[in-house]
C-alpha cells in the first residue's frame, strides 16, 4: 500500500508542474499562484462529499490468515477459485508460510 500511495501522491507532481508552467506562461505568475492557492483551499471537497463522513466506527479488520498462509475461506486451487467466483475475478493462492522449525 505504501508504494501505491507514493505513486498516487508523487505521480501528481509532474502533472502539477506542467499545468503550473502552462498557466504561468499564459496567465502570468500572480494569477497562477492565486489559482494554486484557491485549489489548495478546495482540496477537502472530495472528502466532504464522500461516504467517509457517514462512518460511525472503523470497519472490522480482515480475517487473519491460517497457518498455511491462506485466508480463511480462500479457495486453494484455481478450479475452486473459478467455481466460487461470480464476477470473473481470480483469487490467487498465496504460498504457504514456512517457519524456521518446519524448514528442517
Amino acid at each position: 500500500m505504501n508504494a501505491t500511495m507514493r505513486f498516487i501522491v508523487w505521480g501528481t507532481i509532474p502533472i502539477g508542474s506542467v499545468a503550473g508552467g502552462i498557466l504561468g506562461s499564459t496567465l502570468g505568475l500572480l494569477p497562477t499562484i492565486w489559482i494554486g492557492a484557491i485549489g489548495s483551499l478546495l482540496a477537502f471537497l472530495p472528502v466532504l462529499f464522500s461516504p467517509v463522513r457517514s462512518l460511525q466506527r472503523m470497519p472490522e479488520p480482515l480475517e487473519e490468515g491460517t497457518r498455511d498462509g491462506s485466508v480463511v475461506g480462500e479457495p486453494h486451487t484455481l478450479e475452486d477459485a473459478l467455481a466460487a467466483d461470480d464476477e470473473g475475478v481470480v483469487a490467487l493462492h498465496r504460498p504457504p508460510l514456512v517457519t524456521p522449525d518446519e524448514s528442517r
